[in-house]
């Protein structure tokens, strides 16, 4: 499922009603970290954005090639029944359950999830390249902002096609082009006068306020490969109906990137 907001997690704590993060598989029969509060016996282990810490007798490591979490104790599973190959590539010779999932471990032990193998970018360069954690950073700098997508597999460098918050309509979809919350809020902060996608876009107060934003999070990047070099606005944000998000709000991938084939492809070519 679709990650969810940290200020939600913000607001129910602000209520004194934190909500508890966890992470697990069915290969390690349910979970592998958690964040839980304390008891009797036990101190509580509880940071919000963070999935928590290791369960007591189990290990984790993230693999600095690829930055997969791996795991490993008690709780895996024995294999998969009858799938020796499938088991093998799963767990390796030294009992390493290999997730799948992308993620980074916090100095206190704590795990947080920042994508998936299958989401990595490898560059024409040959970098691997995690897409989530460098949307985020761009969501972090631009409130006005409410879909940034990654692009960059095979590439000589990486692009970014923004979105922003627009009108939701009768089915909370944001499939207008009416600009909305932070979005209008932004709007007036920076002295544009535009109220919808296509006036924001040809607004060169709205080009140099998401430049900035992009500029500001290549800061934070680790790496040169990991900075975006150009971005373009699209003209309406990922929706469920639009089948750029799956059921459970899920980024559909390979489904923006041939809806939006051709705005992409003039990114590169400098036409956007």
């Amino acid at each position: 499922a679709a990650p969810t907001a940290i200020e939600i997690f913000e607001f129910f704590d602000q209520l004194e009603l934190p909500i508890y993060e966890v992470f697990g598989q069915s290969e390690c029969t349910g979970p592998q970290v958690l964040n839980y509060p304390a008891n009797d016996k036990m101190p509580g282990a509880y940071k919000i954005g963070w999935a928590g810490p290791a369960m007591p007798g189990t290990a984790m490591k993230i693999v600095p090639e690829t930055q997969e979490l791996v795991y490993t104790g008690r709780h895996i599973m024995m294999g998969y029944l009858h799938e020796a190959e499938k088991t093998a590539e799963t767990i390796d010779a030294e009992g390493w359950l290999h997730s799948g999932d992308q993620g980074e471990i916090s100095d206190e032990g704590y795990l947080r999830i920042t994508g998936r193998i299958k989401e990595l970018l490898i560059t024409a360069g040959g970098e691997n390249v995690a897409p989530v954690p460098i949307e985020a950073g761009i969501k972090e700098q631009l409130p006005a902002v409410s879909s940034v997508m990654v692009v960059g597999d095979r590439k000589p460098f990486l692009t970014a096609l923004v979105a922003l918050k627009t009108e939701p309509d009768a089915y909370g979809q944001n499939s207008g082009n009416k600009l909305f919350a932070e979005a209008l809020t932004e709007g007036e902060r920076i002295g544009s006068s535009a109220t919808t996608i296509e006036e924001a876009a040809a607004d060169e107060k709205w080009a140099a306020y998401i430049s900035a934003g992009i500029a500001a999070a290549n800061d934070k990047a680790v790496s040169r490969a990991q900075t975006v070099k150009r971005w373009v606005f699209l003209p309406v944000d990922f929706t469920v109906m639009g089948g750029e998000l799956g059921p459970t709000l899920k980024l559909r991938r390979p489904q923006v990137l041939a809806k939006h084939e051709a705005l992409i492809e003039s990114v590169y070519s400098g036409e956007a």
